[in-house]
């Protein structure tokens, strides 16, 4: 009885309303609502509370709880099955942030691809604590991460260290202060991801009087730029700027309104038009781990797995 629309029912409880489902569904509102209630009377009780926002009734609650592990233990199945007969099919759920899904994740995931055409990829972007909450419903597979954290939900494993660059406005190409210590290209590409130590660096208190552009402290990149921020000593006299996306404080740093923090996979793995003018500060702080991780409770499957030795190649 419970095969019977359950999709259908998961979609209203996200989207929170009949007519945003129904149109995802490609269907009328009254055709989904029409099967809603026959599934209501099969059930013998009310599903949804009839009311603007479509909530859940209590009996619907209880219902979502099971569908969701229902869903995930079908999942589950096939991918045992899968892997039972050795099989490297089926789909796989990544999960990242938007800085390194236009990053270091293309990168992994165009080399899985070629290797097994036949597992269907499904890339998901978020911030964070989105991630894994989504994670821990069994929506996402696995999810690349540059957050700290110990968790009885999630294994993580390290796989790399990777340096925070300071993106400056071009003009900083053609000043004295800076003009010799401007980081290209040609001189990434000689030096290991996180092992940049032979890059000309620089003192933070050059940079007095200059705009910083950030991202919110609720963001990894965010927290990491507080930090390097934080040895300034004219630090109640900074001027800034916030945005939410990395790219775009990357985009106002090239257009000369100030400067951002950029992490080294997207210098490295994104194409610019224009590689952007970047300096690397002397302060200890300015770098971040990055982990791969998953929830403990999931069955991590062969594709899985396979993904897994990509990503620590």
């Amino acid at each position: 009885m419970m095969n019977e629309y359950s999709d259908e029912i998961l979609l209203i409880s996200k989207c929170g309303s009949f007519s945003k489902a129904a149109e995802q569904l490609g269907i009328t509102q009254p055709a989904l609502s029409f099967r809603i209630k026959k599934m209501e009377e099969k059930l013998g009780a009310k599903i949804f509370e009839r009311t603007s926002d479509k909530s859940l009734t209590k009996e619907g609650e209880i219902l979502i709880e099971y569908l969701k592990k229902r869903k995930l233990l079908d999942a589950e199945l096939q991918n045992r099955l899968d892997d039972l007969h050795r099989n490297l099919c089926g789909s796989l759920v990544i999960g990242s942030t938007h800085g390194f899904a236009l990053g270091y994740l293309p990168y992994c995931v165009q080399k899985y691809a070629a290797r097994f055409p036949n597992v269907n990829i499904q890339l998901i972007e978020g911030t964070m604590p989105e991630i894994e909450q989504k994670a821990r419903e069994g929506e996402i597979d696995i999810f690349i991460t540059g957050v700290e954290f110990e968790s009885v939900e999630f294994e993580k494993e390290f796989l790399f260290r990777e340096d925070i660059f300071l993106c400056v406005p071009p003009h900083f190409r053609h000043d004295s202060r800076f003009k010799d210590k401007i980081i290209t290209k040609d001189m990434l590409q000689m030096c290991d991801i996180g092992e940049t130590k032979s890059l000309p660096q620089i003192d933070l208190a050059l940079l007095s009087g200059e705009t910083f552009i950030l991202l919110p402290e609720d963001f990894n990149v965010g927290r990491v730029a507080g930090s390097i921020l934080g040895t300034f000593t004219e630090k109640g006299k900074l001027h800034t700027m916030v945005t939410n996306q990395m790219t775009t404080g990357v985009a106002l740093s090239q257009r000369g309104l100030g400067v951002s923090f950029v992490t080294e996979d997207y210098v490295r793995y994104v194409d610019c038009a224009e590689f952007p003018a970047l300096l690397k500060v002397n302060v200890g702080s300015s770098y971040r781990n990055v982990y791969v991780a998953y929830a403990k409770r999931r069955y991590l499957s062969n594709a899985a797995h396979a993904l897994l030795d990509i990503i620590k190649e």
